[in-house]
């Protein structure tokens, strides 16, 4: 072979080495983020790999497909590339440790496309990490046969040889592989039990300090909380939700002085117009500042805002910001408009925070999440949930309420690092579970759940999801539990069920399959448009409440309990057995503040009405106009949703169009055009339209509730021809009344 042979081999023998060892890091990544979020505190991130439809490392990696005999497959890796890393490097002629490498790429690859199978048709979702080690897998046979410079036959009869007849050398590298896979399960076990050593600390921690602790403020190893919204509610991990995976430790400590906004906001105010806000200059003027962190159309979100306005017109010391994140495809319009259906004090400046660049720096993705900076301009906390959230301070815990009104008076506060998780579930404790109507897993029909069980026995209501990692782990105890205790409680379950995408697994099938393997023996309800979830304020996965036979919720899960199931479920059901002793009967949780569309309009004989007059049922109300493309390809579709949801008796359908009050003869042309049974309001006035031009984003579609308290919202043309969308909005429909309590 000449020279340009040789220097070819060794290139090839140089990028395989890289490939390997870089392999081997991201097999100990993998490894880490495995044991930590399943046996640990679930404080690991896989940062740089995005959430979408198609791609979650976080699932794929605690899935579970993830394991192989208990130990991860990420960790397999490691002693395959360092046994690789020898044969390619071992002294002395290149055969036959170069085959051996080449078949051992061959077993690589193969294993490499059933994973990617698993994966995409089992779990439904890619990881980007593992996807990277793939290509690792596949490059060993390429490079190891540029590197053997001979025939890939060659290698692979060499390789078929040497197993037949068990020669020296391939005995050598059994064994090197043997010890080299022993070192690796050995460490990554030792690991394990230090992880739950450490989390079991840690729970007796949560216990004294009454919940986890979570960062206050902004971490750099923080991702989003509970109440991001997202596509798919996460599954919690073993001691905190999977969708916050925050330390509960403190964040290093550093110099603290006056804060630096990373980025100008703008104020929007009424009429749509928005105009550069120098808050920046307001910080450290002697008066405190809030920042409320909110985002338009995600319900919670509106919710805090409205109370925390609330709260704070009454502490005039304070200086009380809305900020909205805004997306490159969104509209200023629509943050005025979501506000301007809140009950909101007439002055509060609305801040448009463009590409979310002070939400990020402040750690406040997962709105709802209130900011405080004290008089000198100096951050306080930035991830305040609620009033009642309880705030580790040198002295002691103490509320956010009480903090803050320290911070009103005039008193001096400490930054505060730590704060106790705040789960919204809590504030149905002892109020009465709510009743809902869903539709029962696979099949057509609905059915309607009292909130209460059917006999005299304690309730658990599960919110659960078959690809949640933890419940796979919580759901077989609950089973095995209910065997061995029959007759003990009532269980109904509410799961989210995502629709079908091409090429992806089937979340239905898979869910089937999982409730026949493990033999659940409740009802599964679901819950499409996690409206269910809303109503009893779930934020995780899973999150099993406890009510008692008078159907009052005592208590909640929010994590698996895999090492204390059957005692921590006795004390449970011994508080439930406690409240109920005497209960005549639950009170109804207090209506919670939300938007509500108040709109006059022209009825289609011309005579001026007022929305809420046709809202004696949950509606859906539509906004669009004859000039409006979208809405022209969209209305028969509609049109035909409206009529079954009339005929059914969930909910009407009221057109409106943004159109003056001189467009009648125009919408009655358009009708009669497309013949279409089209009958529009027209011309909305009052305080919103006043507010805000509606036409600015055309169609949109708001689901309302008798009254008019919006329970949903859709921007742009939507699909009413599928079933998988219809089905959102009927859960919403069905659901209207409890959602506005």
């Amino acid at each position: 072979m000449g020279v340009g042979g040789t220097w070819g081999r060794a290139g090839a023998r140089l990028a395989l080495s890289s490939l390997l060892l870089g392999g081997m890091g991201l097999s100990l990544v993998l490894t880490h983020h495995h044991e930590n979020k399943v046996y640990g505190d679930a404080s690991a991130v896989l940062s740089n790999c995005p959430q979408t439809e198609t791609i979650d490392c976080e699932t794929v990696n605690t899935s579970a497909w993830s394991e192989a005999f208990g130990v991860p497959i990420a960790a397999f890796a490691f002693p395959t590339y360092a046994l690789v890393l020898f044969l390619l490097w071992k002294p002395g002629p290149p055969a036959p440790w170069l085959a051996y490498a080449f078949g051992i790429g061959i077993l690589t690859t193969l294993a490499s496309l059933a994973l990617f199978w698993i994966s995409s048709r089992l779990i439904g979702v890619l990881c980007l990490y593992c996807v990277t080690l793939y290509g690792v897998n596949m490059s060993i046979p390429l490079l190891a046969w540029a590197a053997a410079g001979r025939s890939p036959l060659s290698l692979l009869r060499t390789t078929l040889a040497d197993l037949a007849a068990w020669p020296r050398t391939l005995r050598v590298t059994t064994v090197l592989f043997a010890l080299l896979l022993a070192a690796t399960i050995g460490g990554e076990q030792a690991w394990r039990r230090h992880l739950e050593r450490q989390a079991a600390d840690e729970r007796r921690s949560i216990e004294e300090n009454g919940g986890p602790l979570v960062p206050a403020g902004p971490s750099s190893s923080v991702a989003p909380a509970p109440g991001t919204p997202v596509p798919d509610r996460a599954a919690p991990s073993l001691l905190f939700s999977e969708a916050e995976a925050a330390s509960p430790r403190a964040a290093p400590a550093t110099a603290w002085g006056p804060y630096t906004l990373p980025a100008p906001l703008r104020r929007v105010e009424k009429g749509g117009k928005a105009a550069p806000f120098d808050l920046q200059s307001r910080l450290g003027k002697g008066r405190p500042v809030a920042l409320l962190f909110w985002f338009p159309g995600y319900r919670p979100s509106e919710r805090a805002l409205d109370e925390m306005a609330a709260f704070f017109r009454a502490l005039p010391a304070f200086d009380l910001y809305a900020v909205a994140g805004r997306n490159e495809d969104q509209r200023d319009e629509e943050i005025l408009e979501s506000a301007a259906m809140l009950d909101l004090p007439a002055g509060l400046p609305l801040l448009i925070d463009d590409k979310f660049a002070v939400s990020n720096a402040l750690n406040t993705a997962d709105i709802p999440d209130l900011a405080l900076f004290d008089g000198k301009g100096r951050l306080v906390a930035s991830r305040i949930k609620s009033l009642t959230q309880r705030l580790v301070l040198p002295s002691g815990q103490e509320s956010a309420e009480a903090v803050i009104r320290r911070m009103a008076s005039g008193a001096d506060v400490p930054r505060i690092d730590q704060m106790v998780q705040y789960y919204p579930a809590s504030e149905l404790f002892g109020h009465c579970a709510p009743a809902f109507t869903a539709r029962k897993f696979d099949t057509a029909g609905s059915d309607t759940f009292p909130g209460k069980p059917s006999g005299n026995k304690p309730l658990l209501v599960v919110f659960w999801s078959s690809t949640c990692k933890h419940c796979q782990v919580e759901i077989p105890l609950l089973v095995s539990w209910l065997k061995r205790n029959p007759g003990r409680v009532e269980v109904v379950s509410v799961s989210h069920i995502r629709q079908d995408k091409p090429g992806l697994a089937s979340h239905r099938e898979v869910t089937r399959k999982y409730i026949r393997d493990q033999h659940i023996p409740w009802p599964v309800l679901e819950d499409p448009d996690d409206a269910i979830a809303e109503l009893y304020r779930s934020i995780s996965t899973p999150t099993t409440y406890f009510v008692t036979p008078q159907g009052m919720i005592v208590d909640a899960w929010y994590y698996p309990h895999p090492s204390n199931f059957d005692k921590v479920m006795a004390e449970t059901l011994a508080k439930v057995g406690g409240a109920a002793t005497g209960t005549q009967a639950c009170t109804p949780a207090p209506p919670t503040p939300g938007p509500r569309l108040a709109l006059d309009m022209l009825a289609p004989e011309g005579k001026k009405v007022p929305l809420a007059s046709l809202l004696d049922k949950p509606a859906v109300v539509h906004l669009w106009a004859t000039w409006c493309a979208p809405c022209m390809e969209e209305i028969p579709a509609l049109l035909k949703f409206g009529q079954s949801i009339e005929k059914s008796g969930t909910g009407r359908l009221v057109m409106l169009s943004v159109e003056d009050a001189s467009a009648g003869d125009k919408i009655a042309g358009f009708a009669k055009k497309f013949n279409l049974p089209l009958r529009s309001n027209r011309a909305p006035s009052g305080p919103l339209a006043d507010a805000v031009d509606l036409s600015y984003r055309l169609p949109r579609t708001f689901i309302v509730a008798p009254g008019g308290a919006l329970v949903g919202a859709r921007q742009g043309s939507q699909k009413w021809d599928d079933p998988g969308f219809d089905e959102k909005v009927l859960s919403r429909l069905r659901n209207a009344a409890a959602l506005t309590r």
